[in-house]
């Protein structure tokens, strides 16, 4: 599957989940903290949102980016490996980026098995600081 490809089925399921929440596009921009008309024009021009648009956007969604880009785990599976689908996406990051991605998701998963709640936000502290 192609980036073209991925984005489009990205935009598809965020339009999909955020009408299954029952989230009006004030809701959404709200949440993402970016504006209606930037999510819009993003989405209708298919561009591939920055990782840290696309963690806000998931994050208003309540889902993570795999589930917005790939679907269900029996998609993802059908289509290739996951280390596939993320070297595809990350191929043009350097080592200490991919590291700060891996950080970033243990500290997803600590936040959300209660075992850290201040990792996510100190994760993300660290990655505003250096890409921002």
């Amino acid at each position: 599957m192609d980036t073209k490809e991925l984005t489009r089925r990205f935009w598809s399921n965020v339009d999909a989940m955020k009408k299954k929440k029952g989230m009006t596009w004030e809701d959404f921009q709200i949440e993402t903290g970016h504006s209606a008309r930037s999510i819009a024009t993003m989405k209708t021009m298919n561009k591939a949102p920055s990782f840290h648009f696309a963690l806000a956007i998931a994050g208003a969604l309540g889902t993570t980016i795999e589930e917005l880009t790939i679907g269900d785990s029996m998609q993802a599976s059908q289509e290739g490996s996951m280390n596939d689908v993320l070297y595809r996406i990350c191929r043009d990051l350097d080592e200490s980026d991919i590291f700060m991605l891996a950080c970033t998701a243990k500290a997803l998963r600590e936040a959300r098995s209660g075992e850290d709640p201040q990792a996510l936000d100190n994760a993300i502290r660290r990655m505003k600081r250096r890409y921002l």
